[in-house]
């Protein structure tokens, strides 16, 4: 007689499960332990990971052993494996294959069957309801997706689908409805409510995969469906809006207008060009460079050209293309100044400016050079009439005792403007000197030399006058002092067989120029001795007040030395916000920006400082930077203020930044509600609308409507019978029934939390036809 064991062994010789086949032996007698052969295929070499699980068939939610859980390269996947002693001859097998996000991509089950004494069971049923109670709870019913569709089509034994979704479709979400009604759901390890559609997922372009658990209730076991859905890229390759930092586009800007002029100013060298895609994923390059998505591209020019950019915008997938070309145009320069004029020996009083015309210069030397440099090139340069060279000395100026006049005349490279300098070179008198000359704040860049006759110093912007002492030999006939071409009065005194003159010398931020004349005894011939006093501008960055209004009042208080500060805006608010800012310096410059976006560029000027306030109006309009001075929009979540502030010295800086939480909006309301017939004028409501009213009819002879409701808050969200609406568009076409027809139309601030129920009754009545007598 044949044993039970000996019957589950001759029942059973190969079954194929998903690329694995079983084989059952038996080592030893009928009392010795039985063992299993797992023979893993190429079939499931696709799968990161495969696991095999054993189950009792009359325990389906205890695991009583797991075979082999790894890959295929694993030498365990293939052997023999022993059975525990309390696994009948009845059981289950349930192979599992992961991806490599370890999502569940297969799982197969197959129920295995000894037999009866003498009575094998040589074909296992197809279905095994009583064996495998403990997983018919674990499936799903139906499957349901709000966008794209399944492959393969739904069925409950099939655990992995592909779902292909359009780029315009950015969200998805799923209904899932489990055949047990007390089965418990749940999406990627969340819970799920049975058959009602999940929160919409926002899907990225690419892959993504989601995973759905169903669990049988009081079990522990659960069956996984994955799913692999693929987002595909946009084919928008236009430009939404294209900036340039000089100069003005022609014509305006618009998405569908590939060619463009621009003239930018004859010193502008280089132009900055900035692009943005309709679609943020789209690809940008300017003359095959591909564009810095923060700052755009510089892009050189060469005086009296135009040089051509070509900026190509590729759409996210790659499949279409646009260029957009711009013709820049930098003429020749119409400047005709110098940017410097040095001597061979001496110096120019004042010190050179490109905007000052007339110099004087004291040369102890009976000759002079002259080295004009022009500010732009090719310029032609004439001295006393005659051409000279540019950055190049000129020939030699023969100087008597006494007054020289030079002049330098420079014409700009489009030919047509013109400057002149006059330069009055005054050779030094032997008998005109001083034997000293002090500062009473600073110090002199050398030591005094009655044969020198230039002199430099600097002081702190605190120091707003100094003194100046000279001192001249008894017999000279006068000094005479002047500050900034302005003659000041000195106080003169005869120290011994000297005479001493003092003069205060009041000082403006920058460059100061201080010239003292002393007269030879013949009263004709004078020196003219030069000092340049630069008074240093200010290093404070500090602000005295900063300040956020309307809002919760910025915290912490405000303090010079604190840079970071938190502050909160109504939801409600759109506007306006101001932002105030005052320096310490009044040299200092403050520039103001919302979200980088610049608001503002101000500087405080001489004297008191001034405060900056710069008012931001709120508006449904979003604007991208550098547009500066416009609209700008703050979304609930956090925002930015920075204040920039530059020391007058143009190099010390200090930013202060108020993060700004602006919570989301309480406003609920519908700002219009338009009902529109398919037949005909929007329909009269009764009431006539109003946000504050929530009921009203309308009657019409159409059998369909269509609502379009816009809300006050444009993020809030609507719905019109329990389908979502975008703000202010129609809604899908409403069938009417005869008679009185109730819709509701629900706002939903954006926190939430408050709604508004407007409900709308529309009266269809029946056309009456009175028939012809």
């Amino acid at each position: 007689m044949i044993s039970r064991k000996q019957n589950f062994f001759l029942a059973l010789s190969v079954l194929a499960l998903a690329g694995l086949f079983l084989t059952a032996c038996n080592s030893g007698s009928s009392g010795g332990a039985r063992q299993i052969q797992f023979n893993l295929n190429d079939s499931l070499k696709k799968y990161d990971k495969v696991v095999i699980t054993l189950l009792d068939a009359k325990d389906t939610v205890r695991v009583l052993d797991t075979a082999f859980a790894g890959k295929l390269s694993d030498p365990k996947a293939m052997g023999a494996y022993t059975l525990p002693e309390n696994v009948g001859s009845d059981f289950i097998v349930r192979v599992q294959g992961f991806d490599q996000q370890g999502l569940l991509a297969m799982q197969s089950t197959v129920a295995v069957l000894g037999g009866s004494a003498g009575e094998p069971k040589k074909t296992p049923p197809q279905n095994l309801p009583a064996l495998i109670a403990g997983l018919s709870g674990a499936k799903l019913s139906l499957l349901e997706t709000s966008a794209g569709a399944l492959s393969p089509a739904f069925h409950p034994d099939s655990f992995a689908y592909n779902i292909e979704l359009p780029y315009a479709s950015d969200s998805l979400a799923l209904a899932a409805t489990p055949n047990d009604s007390l089965a418990v759901l749940t999406l990627n390890g969340d819970r799920a409510q049975a058959g009602l559609p999940t929160a919409k997922r926002f899907i990225p372009v690419g892959v993504t995969s989601l995973k759905i658990g169903v669990q049988p209730p009081g079990g522990t076991l659960a069956n996984y469906y994955a799913l692999t859905i693929q987002r595909k890229p946009g084919t928008e390759d236009r430009l939404d809006s294209l900036t340039v930092s000089d100069g003005k586009l022609a014509p305006a800007f618009s998405p569908d207008s590939l060619t463009y002029a621009l003239t930018v100013g004859a010193d502008v060298e280089l132009v900055n060009l900035l692009g943005f895609p309709k679609d943020h994923m789209a690809r940008i390059s300017m003359n095959a460079v591909p564009q810095d998505s923060s700052w755009g591209n510089l892009i050189n020019l060469s005086p009296g050209t135009v040089t051509a950019v070509i900026v190509k915008v590729v759409s996210p997938d790659s499949s279409v293309s646009k260029e957009y070309t711009l013709n820049v145009k930098r003429p020749l320069s119409d400047d005709g100044a110098l940017s410097s004029i040095t001597l061979s020996t001496g110096n120019l009083v004042p010190p050179f400016d490109p905007d000052l015309f007339q110099y004087t210069a004291t040369i102890p030397a009976n000759t002079v050079s002259i080295i004009p440099t022009a500010r732009q090139t090719p310029s032609v340069i004439n001295l006393n009439g005659n051409a000279t060279g540019n950055a190049v000395a000129s020939s030699p100026i023969n100087l008597p005792v006494g007054l020289t006049v030079a002049i330098l005349s420079a014409t700009a490279p489009d030919g047509k403007s013109k400057r002149s300098y006059s330069l009055t070179f005054n050779r030094a008198s032997p008998d005109a000197f001083l034997t000293d000359l002090k500062v009473s704040v600073g110090k002199l860049d050398s030591a005094f030399r009655s044969d020198r006759l230039h002199y430099s110093d600097s002081v702190p912007r605190i120091q707003a006058a100094e003194t100046i002492q000279a001192t001249a030999p008894d017999n000279v006939t006068g000094i005479a002092v002047s500050v900034n071409g302005a003659t000041v009065k000195s106080a003169s005194t005869h120290v011994g067989a000297s005479v001493v003159a003092t003069a205060s010398a009041s000082l403006r931020v920058g460059m100061n120029t201080v010239l003292i004349a002393v007269t030879a005894p013949d009263g004709n011939n004078a020196n003219t001795y030069s000092l340049s006093i630069k008074r240093l501008p200010g290093v404070n960055p500090d602000l005295s007040s900063l300040s956020i209004t309307p809002g919760a009042g910025i915290k912490p208080a405000f303090s010079a030395a604190v840079l970071t500060y938190n502050d909160t805006l109504a939801g409600n608010l759109v506007g306006p916000l101001n932002v105030g800012a005052k320096a310490v310096d009044s040299g200092a410059t403050i520039v103001l920006r919302l979200n980088h976006t610049e608001i503002t560029y101000i500087t405080s000027g001489t004297g008191v400082p001034l405060p900056i306030v710069r008012t931001v109006v709120l508006s449904t309009d979003t604007i991208r930077y550098p547009v500066v001075n416009k609209p700008l929009e703050l979304l609930p979540g956090i925002s930015w203020v920075t204040a920039e502030v530059t020391a007058e010295d143009g190099v010390t800086k200090k930013t202060y930044t108020v993060n700004i939480d602006k919570l989301p909006s309480t406003v609920s309301t519908l700002s219009a509600l338009v009902v529109n017939p398919t037949t005909g004028a929007n329909l009269a409501l009764t009431p006539a609308f109003s946000s504050a009213t929530l009921a009203y009819s309308a009657v019409t002879t159409s059998g369909f409507v269509v609502i379009t409701p816009t809300a006050t808050d444009k993020l809030a969200k609507i719905t019109v019978k329990g389908v979502a609406v975008p703000t202010g568009t129609p809604s899908a076409s409403i069938s009417l029934a005869t008679g009185a027809n109730a819709i509701s139309i629900v706002c939903t601030a954006s926190d939430g939390k408050i709604i508004s129920t407007y409900n709308l009754t529309v009266a269809k009545q029946l056309i009456l036809i009175t028939p012809v007598k």
